[in-house]
C-alpha cells in the first residue's frame, strides 16, 4: 500500500526485470495493488514521475516523496 500521495496519480509496480505486475490509481491518499512478490522480492514501485526500488517482506506504508 502506498500512502499520503496526490489523488489521480498512477502507481505502477515492477519487477526488477521490468515487467509491470499492477496498476491504481492515488484516491483518498493511498492505493494498493496486490502482488504474487515473495519475502525478499524486489521490485520498483512508481507513482506519478517518483520510483523507488523495495524489497518486500514486511508490512509498512511507503510515502515516496
Amino acid at each position: 500500500m502506498v500512502r499520503g500521495e496526490q489523488n489521480g496519480l498512477p502507481l505502477t509496480v515492477y519487477t526488477a526485470d521490468g515487467k509491470m505486475l499492477g496498476s491504481a490509481t492515488m484516491k483518498d491518499g493511498q492505493a494498493s495493488i496486490a502482488t504474487n512478490l515473495q519475502r525478499g522480492g524486489i521490485a520498483i514501485v512508481k507513482v506519478g514521475s517518483k520510483s523507488v526500488a523495495m524489497v518486500f517482506g514486511c508490512n509498512f506504508g511507503l510515502t515516496i516523496s
